[in-house]
């Protein structure tokens, strides 16, 4: 099972009301330009063309001209209706992300990239510098200490490190709850049953920068870097041990 990537939304939204509130006013205004088609100079009399003189002016234009400001008055609805609905709705994940738009690093089917750099505080008290790291391959497993599926791909990322006997190799949880504090940390590894020796390394991403730059958009999402810095593999969520190891063993 997957966990979504929920974060907070700390900008401001315009509510569904106030959305309504503005697509009412545009109506309105397309309904007064479109009284003033084809009656501006026209007299003031009975014609069955033009209607009583007490009709409203929008309705006492030609049949053409009231057809045509009906249409432009529905693609205007159905633009504003779709426009209400995508500032309201969620994204594919089901959420919109909380650092910008999110630029996802290619998968394997793609063009091989270099991953982004990041340095991140440890529990351990040392910084984790993932271009210090060329030469070895690095695992980095975006997770939360609220994801149940999580605990799970946590041990697996750690079995696979421990599994695929790859000389230097070691592997990062970035937990992606800014709100944790080491103490936390540390009580979701232990649940996960991670040895405290296993070559698995725990850090905050407090800012949500590191998970911005690698667009992460689903919990439990896994990658592997060569030695050369390069993104060789990838999977949002449902890790597993023995893809982990291939990936591993086959860019070693």
């Amino acid at each position: 099972m997957m966990c979504r990537f929920r974060p907070s939304e700390h900008a401001p939204q315009r509510s569904a009301r106030s959305e309504w509130n503005a697509v009412i006013r545009s109506l309105g205004g397309v309904m007064r330009r479109s009284s003033c088609m084809n009656d501006t100079d026209q007299p003031e009399m009975t014609h069955p063309r033009h209607g009583a003189p007490n009709m409203p002016r929008w309705q006492r234009g030609s049949p053409l001209s009231q057809i045509v400001a009906l249409l432009a008055v529905a693609a205007i609805v159905v633009g504003l209706v779709a426009v209400v609905h995508s500032a309201h709705s969620p994204t594919a994940t089901g959420t919109s992300t909380s650092a910008g738009a999110r630029n996802r690093v290619p998968t394997t089917s793609n063009a091989v990239q270099l991953a982004p750099d990041f340095t991140l505080p440890t529990l351990s008290g040392t910084p984790f510098h993932l271009a210090s790291q060329r030469g070895h391959e690095v695992v980095l497993y975006f997770m939360s200490t609220t994801c149940a599926a999580c605990v799970q791909g946590s041990y697996f990322v750690a079995a696979a490190i421990q599994e695929a006997h790859v000389p230097g190799a070691q592997a990062i949880a970035i937990d992606m709850n800014p709100g944790d504090t080491a103490a936390d940390v540390r009580a979701f590894a232990h649940n996960a049953g991670v040895p405290e020796n296993a070559p698995l390394q725990w850090a905050v991403d407090s800012q949500l920068s590191v998970s911005g730059h690698y667009g992460i958009l689903v919990l439990g999402t896994a990658y592997v870097v060569d030695g050369q810095g390069r993104i060789v593999y990838e999977r949002d969520g449902s890790v597993a041990v023995g893809p982990l190891v291939q990936a591993m063993q086959s860019h070693a």
